[in-house]
């Protein structure tokens, strides 16, 4: 998150970006699953 003043992110903030990552995480992990079924069905 970007800010115009220096500061530290507060908890509220903190907790969004874990819960961003943590979603992030898995679309990552979903998009690979389906890419290696797909590449084993259908070949390579």
């Amino acid at each position: 998150m970007y800010f115009r003043t220096v500061r530290a992110p507060t908890e509220r903030e903190v907790r969004l970006i874990d819960y961003a990552s943590l979603v992030a995480g898995v679309a990552i992990e979903r998009h690979r699953s389906q890419a290696a079924l797909q590449q084993a069905f259908v070949g390579h």
